[in-house]
């Protein structure tokens, strides 16, 4: 299990909702796409409140929400059966551009194709609350699009 503690802004936009962590390569910028840096958090809040400020300045940027965020993540199909009692879980759909979060459907919110689940960028509360749920939206993600999928626990507050 890989344990994923820290803080990300969530961002949004005209276009979408999207969360951002650290920046992991080091550029000149304190901040990057959370589901593409391979799920890295900021380690301090200070880090969180410079990339905030760095990110209200973006052209389409609507609002920046800083949260706390707490992930418990399976690293292969065999630990799958540590998270079945738990009962705040996503699903971690592996893409070609990186990684999707992926929570419980909730009508009028981003999805991918038919799979059960929305991003949960768009409706960060919407975890699985159910065990077979969640293994569900995984089975899909693999058949769907060819893709790996992993089970995650996911807590997040407001700072």
């Amino acid at each position: 299990m890989r344990k994923v503690e820290g803080f990300v802004c969530l961002v949004t936009s005209v276009h979408a909702k999207a969360f951002f962590g650290r920046n992991i390569h080091n550029g000149l910028k304190y901040y990057q796409n959370f589901e593409s840096n391979g799920l890295v958090p900021f380690d301090f809040l200070l880090e969180a409140e410079l990339a905030q400020e760095e990110l209200l300045q973006l052209r389409h940027t609507q609002s920046v929400t800083i949260h706390k965020i707490r992930m418990e993540m399976t690293e292969n199909v065999t630990e799958f059966e540590q998270l079945k009692n738990k009962k705040n879980l996503a699903v971690v759909a592996c893409l070609e551009d990186g990684v999707t979060l992926l929570g419980r459907r909730v009508t009028g919110k981003g999805h991918i194709g038919h799979i059960p689940g929305t991003i949960l960028a768009d409706s960060i509360y919407a975890v699985f609350r159910q065990y077979s749920s969640a293994l569900r939206t995984v089975e899909e993600v693999v058949r769907q699009g060819a893709s790996n999928a992993l089970l995650t626990t996911f807590e997040i507050e407001t700072c």
